[in-house]
């Protein structure tokens, strides 16, 4: 072998850092890594080629090596699951992922649950409610093993529950969970050709037919499963997910020939339970599981589709990896860097590696190429500093009157400084200028300065936006001019970055008001703004950097997240967790595009490196889009909760509205259960609609007062970053006309509107007469201040009964609704219900009318006082008697006595 070359510490150090580049190591291993590095760059070690590979083939091994991560949602009750307790989980080949619980059958989405009816309500006789297990046929229908080893079947056509095998008990059902199980003294072959099998023993047992090898695993768990015998275990790709027996669970790691654990490691508080009741892995990544704590969990593989790079990954040096700066330099095809320690590093594009790396000191904040090729730095604790590349001098630029520099550009050969403290800085050949009508007191604490339409520069401060205008050697400076509509104004006046797009609109970033962009000027001159914000699908209001893409899409981040927008569909994508973006906050200001297209991304550890090409979707059916529901009037449609339809909907391609003025809407979800949360649906009714719309998070599509036709509706689902490759579903809509919607059958309905009101008329007459006539034959009393009278006798005296019995003891202030409840041996409801046909009144109303009326007896005959009324009428409280009094009289009881004495003074009066 020959010896290794003499390589130069930053070149070697260069070339494993474009490894990670793509994937960051463990800590540990960066550690080892970098310990192994530095052995390398010694010139006393004469080390061979095998020595580099052996450090690469670490470095990889360190990266496999990780255990897999995954993110977690637990569902309950409160989600609209029918029950906690689930024994088994299926996916039918549409997708849809179906739930047996202890209360009935659940079909999710991802996003809504739909249950399914069993016990009396389904139809079924004897139908449980408990179900053991579930199996999809090549139709789609669902079959039941129930709890009294009877089989049902969810017929997907109907959409209802159908009794099979005649409605007897089997002995044996065979579920998509048993066929991949080792109960029953089963084996399972994995495709290596390893076989796995129990014993009475907790956990599995491994197999090895190539070397007669055998291996038992097992898991601590805390929670055994007393009556889980046998183990379970489901393999997708290179995984191997295993329930074991008695608890346990996690997958094969070939490699060490373990079996590891899985967010469920015991002693870990925030861990899952190992205790697994039923699980369902699926190839997307995503694994549905439930454990002895119930509820359902969803598990999301992290696939890190977006990477981020350290510049310095073994460093632990406070600002070594927190990127504030990025520029592409297009001369030399190369990123410059600058980070939080004032280092400055220059990475070569087309070779990908790091060509060399200085510090500056202090705190680099932006970067700006000027015209000659000089480098400005703008250092918040340096000042303002300019780099000749092609000298490598530094020289800082004295003057100004303050050094905390953020941002820079040059305008006609002249350069304004962003400064935190000393507002905007205006520099004419190399000495600072003052600016006309610039204000004092605000508009000080500078951020970001932007190039703007006019020929204006945009500076943003803590106070907003303000304008400067150059001309020659001078400059001016104006507060920016907003419309006076608030809903078109900016979301605050925090504000973080500018950037102006290739079609001239500028796009601001503000600290807790959204991200906006101008959408013109009105008629004064004022700017309008349109703003996005949390609710139109931000992960956060707070706006750190913005950058473009070459076909025009807004890419931006939060505060720790990365999100883009395309301004010609206003439609929003939030990248998370599982796209590896998360914990770590983005810098401000530090956002970059390649020419390849991709994005870079600033944070306080590291660089967000977005490779747009790893989010698109490769084919559209991938995202798998079903129209899931229909419904009528606010009404789900299924057969099997009402009698509109006999078939599904969804399925059957062609659905006719019960009547012309029937309110209509269409729910579909994307069932790729990792990519859920990219998807972005559009949808049309094809004859109804002039263009597509944007779904909103319903992702449910609404229509009324739809004329009468035969309509497509269409809907389709893709990636913001695929819009092309999308995946469609339609449904064809039938709105009926209105019957005889004529002049003549206007007529028509005239004069049989005639008629019914003659009729009408007639039948009133005779109502009363009869009426009147069945009165004289009645009972009548009087209840409160109307008189009731009482066909039957039995209905009188229940009446008069409630009356005596109140003569009797409405004084009494302690009187309970119970009291009457118990004369009357009655139960409470049938006491409740009874007097309230009778009376109009409930029992509390019917003590409380006699009372009052009581009380007026009392005012009109007796000079006692308010407060002595109320207490002989059984009233604790004379002001609480009082203002039910004028509630119901509607006069207090002193207007209703004085009423009483003028009226009796007026007839005393008349008859002298």
């Amino acid at each position: 072998m020959s010896e290794l070359p003499n390589y130069s510490p930053k070149l070697i150090s260069s070339y494993f850092n474009i490894l990670c580049f793509f994937k960051s190591p463990p800590p540990l291993c960066s550690l080892i890594f970098h310990y192994l590095s530095n052995l390398l760059f010694s010139r006393r070690m004469q080390m061979k080629k095998t020595a580099l590979f052996i450090l690469l083939t670490f470095h990889m091994l360190g990266m496999q090596a990780q255990q897999l991560q995954a993110t977690l949602h637990h569902y309950t009750t409160e989600d609209g699951l029918p029950s906690n307790t689930i024994a088994d989980i299926i996916q039918d080949k549409f997708g849809f992922i179906w739930i047996a619980t202890w209360n009935g059958l659940s079909r999710f989405d991802g996003r809504h649950f739909v249950n399914y009816t069993t016990g009396s309500q389904s139809g079924v006789p004897h139908l449980h409610n408990r179900i053991l297990n579930l199996c999809s046929d090549q139709k789609g229908d669902i079959w039941m093993h129930m709890y009294d080893n009877r089989v049902f079947k969810l017929n997907r056509k109907t959409d209802k529950i159908e009794p099979m095998y005649g409605g007897q008990k089997v002995d044996r059902f065979q579920s998509q969970y048993e066929a991949n199980s080792t109960r029953g003294g089963k084996r399972y072959k994995d495709r290596q050709g390893i076989e796995w099998y129990t014993t009475l023993e907790p956990g599995v047992f491994r197999f090895n037919p190539k070397d007669g090898t055998t291996k038992h695993f097992s898991q601590e768990v805390p929670e055994p499963h007393s009556d889980n015998n046998g183990a379970t275990i489901f393999e997708n790709g290179d995984l191997l997910w295993i329930s074991m027996n008695h608890g346990g669970f996690g997958y094969y790691d070939r490699q060490s020939d373990e079996i590891r654990y899985f967010y469920n490691k015991p002693g870990n508080t925030l861990s899952l339970s190992n205790t697994v009741t039923t699980f369902l892995p699926l190839k997307e990544g995503v694994i549905w599981m439930s454990t002895n704590r119930r509820g359902l969990e969803k598990l999301e593989l992290m696939n890190e589709r977006i990477k981020r790079w350290l510049p310095q990954a073994a460093s632990s040096t406070f600002g070594t990896n927190e990127v504030r700066a990025m520029i592409y330099d297009p001369k030399e095809h190369q990123v410059i860097i600058g980070n939080k320690r004032g280092d400055l590093y220059f990475y070569d594009v087309k070779l990908q590696r790091l060509v060399q790396s200085r510090n500056l000191g202090g705190r680099i904040y932006g970067l700006t190429k000027a015209a000659n090729g000089d480098i400005w730095v703008s250092n918040k604790d340096n000042g303002l500093q300019v780099i000749n590349p092609a000298t490598s001098n530094v020289r800082r630029l004295e003057g100004l009157t303050s050094d905390a520099v953020y941002a820079t550009v040059e305008d006609h050969g002249h350069l304004l400084v962003a400064t935190y403290g000393g507002g905007v800085q205006f520099v004419v050949d190399g000495k600072r200028v003052d600016i006309k009508d610039y204000p004092r007191d605000t508009y000080n604490r500078v951020r970001t300065i932007c190039h703007a339409p006019g020929g204006q520069v945009w500076a943003g401060s803590t106070d907003g936006i303000i304008c400067i205008t150059t001309s020659g050697r001078e400059a001016s400076a104006a507060p920016l001019r907003q419309t006076s509509n608030p809903r078109e104004q900016l979301g605050n006046n925090d504000i973080i970055e500018i950037k102006q797009a290739s079609d001239g609109s500028m796009w601001i970033a503000t600290n807790g008001g959204g991200l906006s962009h101008t959408i013109g000027q009105d008629k004064h001159g004022g700017w309008r703004f349109e703003t996005f914000n949390e609710k139109d699908g931000l992960e956060s209001d707070e706006i750190r950097a913005i950058t473009f893409a070459p076909d025009g899409v807004v890419w931006f981040a939060t505060d720790q997240g990365i999100c883009s927008c395309d301004p010609r569909t206003r439609l929003i994508t939030a990248f998370s967790i599982q796209d590896g973006v998360g914990g770590v906050a983005c810098s401000e200001a530090a956002g970059l595009t390649l020419p390849d297209g991709q994005l870079l991304f600033g944070t306080l550890n590291g660089i967000y490196v977005v490779d747009r090409k790893q989010l698109v979707a490769q084919k559209g059916s991938t995202l798998r889009l079903e129209i899931t529901d229909f419904f009528v009037n606010d009404q789900l449609m299924s057969p099997s909760r009402n009698n509109v339809f006999d078939y599904y909907v969804p399925d059957s391609g062609f659905v006719e509205l019960p009547s012309r003025s029937s309110t209509f809407a269409v729910r579909f979800a994307s069932l790729n259960y990792q990519l859920q949360h990219r998807v972005h649906y559009q949808y049309m009714l094809d004859g109804f609609d002039k263009e597509w719309r944007n779904a909103d998070k319903s992702q449910t599509a609404s229509y009324n007062n739809v004329p009468a036709g035969t309509y497509q509706f269409k809907v389709k689902a893709f990636l913001s970053d695929s819009p092309d490759q999308s995946d469609e579903q339609t449904l064809t809509i039938v709105v009926p006309p209105f019957w005889l919607f004529s002049t003549t059958a206007f007529f028509c309905y005239a004069l049989l509107l005639l008629a019914a009101l003659i009729s009408y008329v007639q039948w009133k007459r005779r109502q009363r007469q009869q009426h009147e006539a069945e009165i004289r034959k009645m009972r009548v009393l009087k209840i409160g201040p109307e008189e009731v009278a009482f066909q039957q006798q039995d209905d009188y005296e229940f009446v008069k009964q409630q009356l005596d019995w109140l003569e009797q003891h409405y004084s009494d202030s302690t009187l309970r609704i119970e009291d009457m409840v118990a004369q009357s041996h009655l139960s409470r409801t049938s006491f409740y219900n009874q007097l309230k046909s009778l009376t109009g009144l409930s029992p509390k109303e019917f003590v409380s009318d006699f009372r009052l009326k009581k009380a007026a007896m009392y005012l009109e005959k007796d000079n006692c006082t308010i407060a002595e009324v109320a207490y002989k009428t059984g009233f604790n409280d004379p002001v609480y008697f009082a203002r039910i009094f004028k509630q119901k009289m509607g006069v207090t009881p002193t207007q209703h006595r004085e009423n009483t004495k003028k009226q009796d003074e007026g007839e005393t009066g008349e008859d002298k």
